[in-house]
């Protein structure tokens, strides 16, 4: 296991895969979020809207507003949603930026690198996961 919560593992998961998904298909990333449902369901949603101009702010604006509407309906548990895509000096040398969080407080930045052949496969303990505050679980606080 890469990090000690179950279901935000699912996610790493699940990103790994459509990284290596869209790399195959398409030779580039689109950005998706991915939600694990009160149901426990994964489930994904594209960055790309009608309106297919969008830049790469604009459209993780777009996904956060998205995952805020599901969180604050209570209809998931946890939420994984690109944070930064970058390229470093390589040409095919690339991380993925994740931001990771559950509905128990728990938040994470996740590193996942990958190649134009898609996720680079790393031993758990090279994965580099960050504790981060919370952006969309966030309980109010009680004086």
């Amino acid at each position: 296991m890469l990090l000690k919560n179950k279901d935000l593992n699912l996610i790493v998961e699940c990103f790994r895969r459509t990284i290596r998904q869209h790399r195959q298909d398409s030779g580039w990333i689109s950005a998706v979020a991915v939600i694990l449902t009160s149901e426990g369901k994964l489930a994904q949603f594209s960055g790309q809207s009608s309106r297919a101009n969008l830049s790469a702010a604009d459209t993780v604006r777009y996904l956060e507003r998205g995952v805020y509407t599901l969180v604050r309906e209570g209809r998931c548990r946890a939420i994984g949603i690109p944070f930064e895509m970058a390229i470093s000096g390589e040409a095919t040398a690339r991380r993925a930026v994740i931001l990771l969080e559950h509905q128990d407080g728990s938040a994470y930045r996740v590193t996942l690198p990958y190649s134009d052949n898609g996720p680079i496969r790393m031993p758990p303990v090279d994965l580099v996961a960050v504790l981060t505050e919370p952006k969309f679980f966030i309980r109010p606080h009680l004086s």
